[in-house]
């Protein structure tokens, strides 16, 4: 496993190294950073800055609000997860994490809204979209 990350981040740094205006390998770049605790600054950085050139990414910017809200940034996270969704409305993901974001923060009425919208948009998306209704029916 430890091998496995470290490849990563070497494949990472090295396709970095070898175009840092490709938008793909930034992406491919702040995927790897993400998934290891100690790197997520270092993803937030990058995405940040992959923002930059490309504002209307909204890969990019549901990554970077998948991150934020990992790191209980929350109000980061639904800032860039709207602002994906203004770019694609129609979204599954972000109206999901959008939902997971408001359940995390005691927005409870939102994210039932969010995921709701989220099942209407595709009914087969997600039994956990469901069960997020569920659980926050009870705290109502």
């Amino acid at each position: 496993m430890f091998g496995g990350r470290k490849k990563s981040l070497k494949y990472a740094d090295l396709a970095l190294e070898t175009d840092s205006t490709n938008i793909d390998a930034r992406l491919r770049a702040i995927y790897a950073y993400s998934s290891f605790w100690e790197d997520k600054s270092k993803a937030i950085k990058l995405a940040v800055e992959t923002l930059k050139m490309v504002p209307s990414n909204v890969e990019v910017r549901m990554v970077l609000g998948n991150i934020y809200r990992k790191v209980e940034l929350h109000k980061e996270a639904i800032k860039e997860i709207k602002a994906a969704l203004k770019i694609d409305p129609h979204y599954v993901w972000g109206h999901q994490l959008l939902a997971l974001c408001y359940k995390e923060t005691g927005q409870y009425k939102d994210a039932i809204d969010e995921a709701r919208y989220a099942l209407l948009l595709d009914p087969e998306s997600s039994e956990g979209m469901k069960r997020l209704i569920e659980q926050v029916k009870e705290k109502l």
